[in-house]
């Protein structure tokens, strides 16, 4: 099985390892790798106003057909 230490030897020059190398990982090496993304990205969407601007369009224009 692919490992996290396989990945990080493979990917010192780049940022992050393709989706397909994730996909390979246990679940357990995949949280190891992406948990601090997780947070840097909660922490964007948390600061940056912008990034919050698509849960305030994702329902518009939609019409409920039950009433």
């Amino acid at each position: 099985m692919l490992s996290i230490d396989t990945i990080n030897e493979n990917t010192a020059q780049s940022s992050l390892p393709s989706l397909q190398e994730i996909a390979k990982l246990s679940l357990s090496e995949r949280h190891k790798l992406l948990r601090p993304l997780i947070q840097e990205i909660a922490e964007d969407v948390n600061n940056d106003p912008e990034l919050d601007f698509f849960s305030e369009i994702e329902g518009e224009g939609l019409e409920n057909d039950d009433d």
